[in-house]
């Protein structure tokens, strides 16, 4: 593991190598499992990848950048995955002067709010460019479930009966998605990822971006307005209060009706929440809530 005076060499080697000139100041800006994340001078942000299992997504994420450089994202300066200056993946980005949308949420007004989600709905669609993928991308949500539920076999942690009911539901989730949108998506909307800026919102944190369904853009957000403090990181405001997030869905259903206003998608909503957890299930098998969303409310998906 990483020390932090280690982790400041890094970010100095890194400086050196591409002409950023000299350190003066680097503040660590969070700590997670995937990506150590500094801010330099105050002028731009290292994120360096120390979990060699998220590296696909960062390239992933180096790509969209390339490829979009969208106003609603942070500017990518340079990146390196040769390794060669350190032994990880890393990324430096434009520093964006604001803050997460977790930390303002609660000090917004009601007409800030809908506007602030308004323009989310903005951002969404210039993402959500379409696709005839539609095949490959009902393929991948179902492999996903496919893979948590064999995990679970093999941990044997749930009853036969348990495991038959799992794999009946997995057979009429393609049903659901007939007629859904499909596209490409951020893939991981929470507010987390979302940055309140003086030039408006900016996202980030683009590992996930792929093509799916239009609506799975909507399934981290839908799982943060149930639980707000389930998603708040080390750094950030200690609690929220849930009644603030109470509306959101509502806004977002009423200002993107292409996507949220057609046939299945509450149904949608709750199998990507039944593939969450199936996912997490593995790892905190007594969690009643994972058990709620299996075992009561997907009895509604099968007919």
């Amino acid at each position: 593991m990483n020390n932090e005076e280690t982790l400041i060499n890094y970010v100095i080697e890194i400086c050196n190598k591409n002409g950023l000139g000299k350190v003066w100041s680097c503040k660590r800006q969070n700590i997670g499992f995937n990506r150590i994340v500094y801010n330099v001078n105050d002028m731009f942000v290292i994120k360096i990848c120390v979990n060699y299992e998220k590296e696909p997504g960062i390239i992933n994420e180096i790509q969209y950048y390339i490829d979009n450089p969208n106003y609603f994202n942070p500017k990518l300066i340079t990146y390196d995955i040769s390794k060669e200056t350190i032994p990880y993946i890393y990324t430096i980005e434009e520093k964006i002067n604001g803050n997460n949308l977790f930390n303002v949420w609660g000090i917004l007004n009601e007409i800030q709010k809908e506007y602030c989600l308004n323009e989310l709905v903005q951002i969404l669609k210039k993402i959500h460019k379409p696709t005839e993928q539609k095949s490959e991308a009902i393929e991948n949500i179902l492999s996903k479930y496919d893979e948590y539920l064999n995990r679970l076999k093999l941990s044997n942690l749930l009853s036969i009966d348990k495991i038959l009911y799992l794999s009946e539901l997995r057979n009429v989730l393609t049903y659901y998605f007939e007629n859904a949108s499909f596209g490409f998506t951020h893939g991981d909307i929470h507010f987390n990822n979302i940055i309140y800026s003086d030039e408006g919102l900016k996202l980030i944190d683009f590992e996930c971006y792929d093509i799916a369904p239009l609506d799975k853009d909507f399934d981290s957000i839908n799982r943060m307005v149930r639980n707000p403090n389930s998603l708040i990181k080390k750094g950030l405001q200690s609690s929220v209060n849930p009644k603030d997030y109470e509306k959101i869905m509502y806004y977002l259903i009423q200002n993107y009706p292409d996507i949220c206003q057609i046939d299945n998608f509450e149904n949608r909503l709750l199998i990507y929440d039944c593939i969450n957890s199936l996912k997490w299930l593995n790892v905190y098998p007594e969690h009643k809530p994972y058990h709620n969303i299996l075992f009561d409310k997907s009895k509604k998906l099968i007919k």
